[in-house]
């Protein structure tokens, strides 16, 4: 037990330390290690052959999912870890820039809106790419399969559900996500979506004035169904 006591202060030291290191590490040195990092996934993911696309989950990473990736089950424990290094990396940028009084500009990040096999690769397609003609056809059932989503699971327990936004065109509406059950898949089908609706305003021209809602909307539950309440 006295070994213990003694070694307890110098593992505390010794954090406090490592603290003040990483404190007087600069934004260049945080982001060095974050492309590093990025190019580790890249590839880690790119090592496994895509036959079967359906084998893929497409998963996000770094701040406010920065970058996706399509993920073989094989590789997913170690993508995990590598994530989890990324995202620290993109934490350490943002508060050495936080501390120096300098303002990160973060756009927005959308998740593809298709994946597909190409010559043993998987090839992500994003909103981005497509004309308004692509954009137009991707869009074709696309909110059905999303208002729909989750027709199959009964809403008992409100606090198990989230929100999240649906755009369309110039106003949105709120989208019930279940905390734990599909979550990814349902994420990634609200932004896919949103980056559409965005891909074809800016492709119109359309402007649009948005105002951020007085209450945040919450889900209830009715009928076994959710709901979204005070939108």
């Amino acid at each position: 037990m006295k070994s213990y006591i003694l070694l307890l202060p110098l593992i505390v030291l010794s954090f406090f330390m490592s603290c003040s290191k990483d404190d007087e590490q600069s934004i260049a040195y945080w982001s060095e290690l974050s492309s590093e990092k990025t190019k580790e996934i890249e590839n880690l993911v790119a090592s496994v052959s895509c036959t079967n696309i359906n084998d893929f989950e497409i998963l996000g990473a770094g701040i406010n999912y920065t970058y996706y990736f399509a993920v073989h089950p094989s590789i997913k424990a170690r993508f995990e870890t590598l994530k989890d290094e990324l995202n620290y990396y993109d934490k350490k940028v943002t508060e050495t820039a936080m501390r120096q009084g300098i303002v990160l500009d973060y756009m927005a990040s959308y998740p593809p809106i298709e994946k597909a096999c190409e010559n043993g690769k998987v090839k992500l397609t994003y909103a981005e790419d497509l004309s308004i003609e692509e954009v137009n056809n991707a869009l074709v059932g696309r909110y059905d399969a999303l208002i729909n989503f989750y027709n199959d699971i009964p809403c008992t327990d409100a606090s198990q559900w989230s929100v999240d936004y649906v755009q369309q065109l110039c106003n949105y509406e709120g989208f019930a996500i279940h905390k734990t059950i599909r979550t990814n898949e349902a994420t990634l089908l609200v932004g896919a979506y949103n980056s559409l609706i965005l891909r074809k305003r800016n492709l119109e021209s359309t402007i649009c004035l948005f105002e951020s809602p007085v209450i945040k909307p919450t889900v209830g539950c009715k009928d076994g169904k959710p709901v979204i309440v005070n939108q």
